[in-house]
């Protein structure tokens, strides 16, 4: 790989980490920003919230503006705005202002979030595309092990309010390579800025097969793992008494389970192994794995054994699957790649954020039952979404057509 592509992959794989660090990095921060700025306990989680809710509507807005903009343009637009919103937290008087600023950065952060993917697909095809998305999300997936340690660093030498003044330093070095960031859509391929054409675009992206299935299935499996995430600290903090220390080890445990599962991704697309194949893959094996976490659960196995394996596994078949997905998706629109973007991001985290909140409020609830409840559900969705890709890849796969076609001319020729 040349030292160009090279660079040009960190440089994505950085944007793509933005939203882990401006969520991971900040929770550490949560207790300490209740209390400077005088909040009611439970109140700085809506600093979360906002950025999530931001992040996941921006991307319908941002996806357009790209396809009639450019990638290169909006991504510096974003970026700004993520610094100018991060010093608005680090500076911020009350607790109003802190959520305004952070919802202004969610919705920076999901414009910027969105491009890699459109960014990749401008330029490349095939398993060149595919092997680079995986590279991104294996540079990415360090994010979520280190975000989380690093804020705690941060908010020790100098409070919170470094936090984000940490958040914008690094952001401004993204803003100022972006400048230098060739523009990877063609004059010839940008789209009106219209509100019927955008509609009409959306219309024609909802009306794709691959797109609308695949958004989907990427969806389920993006709520089965996170489903994990968002009731874990429930199970292992509170049912069984783990401490925050040996909770972070775990999650970082199932942060490295993410990479080497894109990892693998990349040198299967590198090896050009089919995307089908490796869709197939991750799917088989989060379906596997989170099979295997609810029987032990259900069996009233040990809890913490019968959690953790599974859901490394589980995390590394999303990964090994995610990025041929996310392209697969794409395939049959080109001219709408950021308008897809757009569309599949907002698809998977209204449907990540619905399956976690439900599961949470039960879980909160029903405290005695929350492994076996979540394990059940965590193989609702992984089950789900490899029927949903099986169903559909028998449908126009050329293999499977093949094999009916086989069935069919035996059954005529038994008959005569």
């Amino acid at each position: 790989m040349h030292a160009a592509s090279r660079k040009r992959i960190l440089f994505l794989a950085s944007i793509a980490a933005m939203t882990s660090m401006g969520i991971d990095m900040s929770l550490p921060g949560i207790p300490w920003i209740e209390a400077d700025l005088g909040a009611r306990l439970g109140q700085g989680v809506l600093s979360a919230s906002l950025f999530v809710a931001g992040f996941a509507v921006m991307p319908l807005i941002g996806g357009p503006l790209s396809d009639c903009f450019g990638r290169s343009r909006l991504l510096l637009v974003s970026l700004i705005s993520f610094v100018v919103a991060a010093i608005g937290c680090a500076s911020a008087p009350s607790m109003p202002v802190l959520l305004a600023f952070r919802l202004v950065q969610g919705c920076a952060s999901g414009i910027a979030t969105t491009l890699p993917l459109a960014i990749v697909s401008d330029s490349l095809t095939g398993d060149a595309a595919r092997q680079t998305m995986s590279e991104i999300s294996t540079l990415s997936g360090f994010m979520p092990i280190v975000a989380p340690a690093l804020g705690n660093w941060v908010i020790h030498i100098g409070g919170w309010r470094l936090l984000f003044g940490a958040q914008a330093a690094f952001v401004t070095v993204l803003a100022v390579s972006a400048l230098r960031f060739p523009e990877s859509l063609a004059e010839r391929s940008r789209q009106q800025l219209d509100p019927r054409n955008i509609l009409r675009n959306y219309r024609a992206l909802i009306s794709e097969p691959e797109l609308r299935v695949c958004a989907l299935v990427f969806g389920l499996l993006f709520a089965c793992t996170f489903c994990f995430t968002a009731v874990s600290p429930l199970v292992l903090i509170q049912r069984l008494g783990m401490s925050r220390a040996t909770f972070a080890l775990v999650m970082g445990i199932n942060a490295v389970g993410s990479i080497l599962g894109a990892a693998t991704s990349a040198l299967l697309s590198k090896r050009r192994v089919s995307a089908q194949r490796i869709i197939f893959a991750g799917l088989v094996l989060t379906a596997i794995s989170t099979a295997f976490a609810a029987t032990l659960q259900w069996e009233r196995f040990s809890v913490v054994w019968g959690l953790l394996p599974p859901a490394f596994l589980a995390f590394f078949g999303f990964n090994l699957a995610g990025p041929s997905l996310l392209l697969e998706a794409l395939k049959h629109v080109p001219a709408l790649l950021g308008s897809g973007s757009g569309l599949m991001r907002c698809i998977f985290m209204l449907m990540n954020s619905v399956a976690s909140g439900l599961l949470g409020v039960y879980c909160a609830r029903h405290l005695q039952y929350t492994e076996r409840v979540s394990t059940l559900v965590m193989l609702t969705l992984a089950v789900s979404a490899a029927a949903l890709y099986g169903w559909y890849s028998s449908r126009t796969d050329p293999i499977f057509e093949d094999f009916e076609s086989a069935l069919r001319k035996r059954d005529r020729l038994t008959h005569d």
